[in-house]
């Protein structure tokens, strides 16, 4: 299993992120709705469109089956981009496909709004958190919220999937689902979350010729 070390803040940034990257070894991206910070060690990989970025952290397992469909959608371009081959798969065959992607990893596209778009690998080989702490974090490691509180930040794997740790909310989201975070004219946190089907069970409207 990879060592992903990951964390997203989303919306407004209250403590100086600069303390994770000393502290915890890692590099800082800005995005248009907070940053996202990864392990020196992390695989991630970017893609830039249009109306928004895909990052992919961690890795997939299934990548050539990936890239085969991915390319297709390109004109015959090979696309080699982990983050470009689940974004072209999701808007072009649907969200519902990225349950095909296999593997340690987590996804996520945020849009030109901030609005963040994550998908959690099926098997939750690496869980992952969503963690109220007076700002709004998702990550893999607590420690890494740790680095920037007064306190020390766990979650009880017997609480279940929702726990009150000090002075925040945990909530791990469920592997193999496909979640959505924004922020409403009121500025508060709407998160809507929804399981992906597993591909045996998931109907794609996929051409014949698509593997030719």
């Amino acid at each position: 299993m990879v060592d992903n070390d990951f964390c997203i803040i989303h919306g407004n940034i209250n403590k100086d992120i600069s303390l994770l990257a000393h502290c915890c070894s890692g590099n800082i991206e800005m995005l248009r709705n907070g940053c996202l910070f990864t392990g020196r060690k992390t695989p991630v990989q970017s893609y830039r469109f249009t109306t928004g970025s895909a990052y992919l952290i961690g890795s997939l397992r299934n990548k050539r089956l990936l890239r085969h469909l991915a390319t297709h959608f390109t004109g015959g371009v090979p696309v080699v981009n982990g983050a470009e081959i689940l974004y072209q798969i999701s808007t072009q065959l649907g969200s519902a496909a990225l349950g095909l992607a296999e593997g340690d990893f987590c996804f996520f596209i945020e849009d030109r709004n901030g609005t963040l778009t994550l998908l959690t690998d099926a098997c939750g080989q690496n869980p992952v958190y969503l963690v109220n702490a007076g700002d709004r974090w998702i990550t893999d490691k607590l420690k890494l919220i740790s680095a920037l509180h007064d306190h020390d930040i766990q979650h009880d794997p017997q609480a279940g999937e929702t726990a009150v740790s000090t002075g925040c909310h945990i909530q791990r989201i469920l592997p193999g689902t496909l979640n959505v975070f924004r922020f409403s004219n009121a500025d508060y946190q709407v998160c809507e979350s929804r399981q992906l089907l597993r591909p045996a069970k998931m109907p794609l409207a996929i051409e014949g010729n698509i593997f030719n």
